[in-house]
């Protein structure tokens, strides 16, 4: 299966399985990368500083993708800053919050 679409069908996953649980915690999911059976991917909303972003990853993600998709060796988390959290975190820095 070409690279391009192993990332469909991952994406779809991600829409379809992973982010309707997620959101029901104000929260997402996002493919960050994919190469060589490595997925990154990163939570986002609610879920991005999560406490339990670790289980979740354990007990949601991967067991989705143990199932639909084995041939997806490893799962890594981008624990990277939201864009959006950081725009907003300025704009409250610059008093824009009020």
């Amino acid at each position: 299966m070409a690279q391009n679409e192993k990332r469909e069908q991952i994406q779809t996953l991600i829409d379809e399985k992973i982010n309707p649980v997620l959101e029901s915690h104000m929260g997402g999911m996002e493919m960050r990368d994919y190469k060589d059976g490595v997925l990154t991917v990163r939570f986002t909303g609610a879920c991005g500083g999560c406490y339990a972003a670790e289980d979740t990853l354990e007990n949601v993600v991967k067991e989705v993708f143990r199932r639909e998709m084995p041939e997806i060796r490893e799962i890594l988390l981008d624990n990277s800053v939201d864009e959006d959290m950081m725009a907003f975190a300025r704009s409250l820095m610059k008093g824009g919050g009020r």
